[in-house]
């Protein structure tokens, strides 16, 4: 056989050479500019009617729905670089709720959404918690003082600030009306909001993480029964659409934890390292992304110290495979490399690894199309998601889309799965002439999309994130 060779890229001649194949890398033969841009990046084998393609993995970081780097606060001052704040995929804060609700019925939402606005502007989400206890704070009153002056028990504390803090009573029939009240206004306004990646339950204990740590010496902790129905009941019942996220407190409360989760509510822990191995994150695996924090003390003896402990980092992010890790400036500078390959490990990441399929399509055939994907990443996606494959114009804009029925939400980590497709090429479907297309396979948010949501581990990569796969030829006799 004769073979027509054109190689684009010499590191790749080895992987091209197939006996009795016809093989190029990024190259068929058409009037198409084959050897510039994304066919530029793929190595094809042609036999007869049948191609072969294989991509290149990458090593970009990828900013992806539904995943990545989470960032505690604005990014707005000038000691945050823009390749720092292009890591982040979702801001966040912490709320007390007396800021919110200073007066009962009159509600200040401006500090939310001023967040959510400039966070918006970036690009990005924002999620947060509403807070009744915060020793942190420099305020008597975190749950607002109406509250209290409605019949509401409390115990006053000096926290570590030295402040004195009414600290509700969690079992207090007034305190619990008033609480619910507002719980039903804050769903009111952001239940469902698109910018608002997810809503943490803070409103029992201290920091509003599920335990009475720092407190105690105010009220007894509470039962899991009653943190299911005084606290984590209110807010599954008012938020039907936005995710719910409950801070991992105490052992006592994980058979109401399991329980919520069930209910698709999802985990975050708030003390990875110093107090956690990340286990926690288990309790939602394969049902909803897990959330991680370091806790203060890790934070101040890793800066104090220069030890940011990576290999601990790492086994927590095995152990626990959560979704969203937080992030700081500093900590990225200490190690660029590794952040930005954890960046694209925690939650999915997926790899188009190449296809199969017929080149030249008559006689009314379907094109049979096989493609193969990788998660690499340490959890499943949990974000809607569909994969549709376009035939694209010589300038990579797309003629035609073919939505697929498989789920991405199906890819697990570790595991390389195969989509088949089978494409009937009707002239009414898409106006489509006798002629030679680029092939591509996209990753989109729904069905309504005609431009891909996500991005791939891939070489092949349009302008506008469709991912190459070689050409298909249309020949006469097909349409009619």
């Amino acid at each position: 056989m004769h073979l027509k060779w054109k190689i684009l890229w010499i590191p790749l001649l080895l992987l091209c050479v197939m006996s009795g194949t016809e093989a190029f890398c990024g190259s068929l033969s058409s009037d198409i500019e084959k050897d510039r841009g994304p066919l530029g990046e793929i190595c094809i084998f042609e036999k007869g009617n049948v191609t072969e393609s294989r991509t290149m993995d990458t090593d970009e970081v990828l900013i992806n729905p539904g995943k990545g780097y989470v960032f505690l606060g604005y990014l707005d001052t000038e000691e945050y670089r823009e390749d720092f704040k292009d890591m982040i995929s979702v801001g966040y804060n912490r709320f007390g709720w007396n800021k919110i609700e200073p007066e009962e019925g009159v509600y200040d939402w401006s500090n939310i959404d001023s967040y959510i606005d400039y966070y918006r502007k970036r690009g990005r989400q924002f999620a947060f918690g509403v807070m009744c206890a915060n020793t942190y704070g420099s305020s008597e009153y975190i749950t607002p003082q109406w509250v209290f002056e409605a019949g509401a028990r409390g115990k006053e504390i000096v926290t570590e600030s030295e402040v004195t803090q009414m600290i509700p009573d969690w079992t207090d029939p007034v305190f619990l009306e008033k609480l619910n009240g507002f719980i039903q206004a804050l769903a009111d306004r952001y239940d469902g909001n698109p910018d608002i990646a997810y809503i943490d339950i803070r409103s029992y204990g201290n920091w509003g993480e599920q335990h009475t740590f720092g407190i105690e010496d105010a009220w007894p902790d509470i039962t899991s029964e009653q943190l299911k129905e005084l606290y984590l009941k209110p807010y599954m019942e008012s938020f039907r659409a936005t995710q719910l996220v409950i801070p991992w407190g105490k052992e006592i409360y994980n058979d109401t934890y399991q329980w919520a989760v069930e209910q698709g509510v999802t985990i975050r822990r708030d003390g990875i390292v110093t107090y956690s191995d990340g286990s926690e994150g288990r309790m939602v695996y394969g049902k909803a992304p897990a959330i991680f924090e370091y806790p203060g003390s890790y934070m101040k003896e890793a800066r104090e110290k220069g030890d940011w402990k990576y290999d601990e980092v790492e086994a927590v992010i095995e152990n626990g495979a959560p979704t969203y890790l937080q992030l700081y400036q500093d900590m990225y500078d200490s190690n660029r490399t590794f952040y930005d390959e954890l960046a694209n490990r925690i939650g999915y990441y997926f790899r188009f690894k190449g296809a199969v399929y017929q080149n030249k399509i008559v006689d009314g055939k379907p094109c049979d199309i096989r493609l193969t994907f990788r998660n690499d990443g340490v959890a499943p996606i949990y974000e809607p998601a569909v994969l549709k494959i376009g035939l694209l114009d010589s300038d990579y804009n797309p003629v035609h889309i073919y939505p697929l029925s498989d789920s991405p939400g199906e890819w697990m980590p570790g595991e390389e799965v195969t989509v088949n497709a089978s494409l009937e090429l009707e002239k009414s479907g898409g106006g489509l002439r006798y002629d030679e297309y680029i092939l591509a396979v996209g990753m989109f948010a729904d069905d309504e999309d005609d431009k891909p949501d996500y991005r791939l581990g891939s070489t092949g990569a349009t302008d506008d994130d469709w991912y190459v796969f070689g050409m298909i030829g249309i020949r006469q006799g097909l349409l009619a």
